[in-house]
């Protein structure tokens, strides 16, 4: 899925009160819009999550380095419009360098979806993958199932695919990325365990 059914690359620029040169993003087209996954999974009412509400944006942790693991619980299906139920990273990216982002699941049931906005802070964003609402956090792009599974879901039946996208960021900085669950198998998820992911970034970012 995506958000735009512009040729087979996604270039999405940063706006800001000034004039400054755009961020370049590139990703492969999605199989289907945002819109048409929704209305696949909108009978699942009930499986939305019962996790706690976060009041204010926190942070799972800062990544410096090529690679960084997160868990969801069981009940975070269909968060994709539930801001206040996403995880959130924090890491620092540097000028005219091109990031490899993704998301991979470790647990084959789950169905990550992640949005990239550049800034940090404690103000929520809005709306659908946090495009909207927050003076802090300005929504770059999002991603979602523009990747294929990892060799060690291969023959599992899992939900959708996996997200990734490339980003060469106009100014160095902070960035944040904020990882939901949309279409998750929830019969294949452990509730001590939850939904494994991992975050990937190439080459790493440094600390902020």
């Amino acid at each position: 899925m995506k958000c735009s059914s512009y040729g087979p690359f996604i270039t999405l620029s940063l706006l800001t009160t000034t004039v400054r040169a755009a961020i370049e993003v590139q990703a492969f087209r999605e199989p289907m819009t945002l819109e048409e996954k929704q209305a696949l999974v909108q009978d699942d009412g009930s499986r939305r999550s019962m996790r706690e509400l976060q009041t204010a944006l926190t942070y799972k942790g800062e990544i410096c380095s090529a690679e960084a693991q997160g868990m969801m619980p069981c009940n975070t299906f269909n968060t994709i419009c539930q801001p206040d139920k996403f995880d959130y990273w924090l890491f620092n990216l540097q000028a005219g360098i091109t990031y490899t982002i993704e998301v991979d699941r470790i647990t084959c049931g789950l169905d990550p979806s992640m949005s990239l906005l550049a800034g940090f802070g404690t103000v929520l964003p809005g709306g659908c993958d946090g495009r909207s609402g927050s003076a802090e956090l300005a929504f770059i792009t999002y991603a979602d199932d523009n990747d294929s599974l990892p060799g060690s879901c291969s023959g599992v039946p899992s939900p959708f695919s996996d997200p990734k996208f490339s980003v060469t960021p106009d100014t160095d900085g902070p960035f944040t990325l904020a990882v939901s669950n949309f279409a998750s198998n929830i019969d294949s998820c452990t509730g001590a365990l939850g939904y494994q992911y991992k975050v990937i970034i190439n080459p790493a970012p440094s600390c902020i």
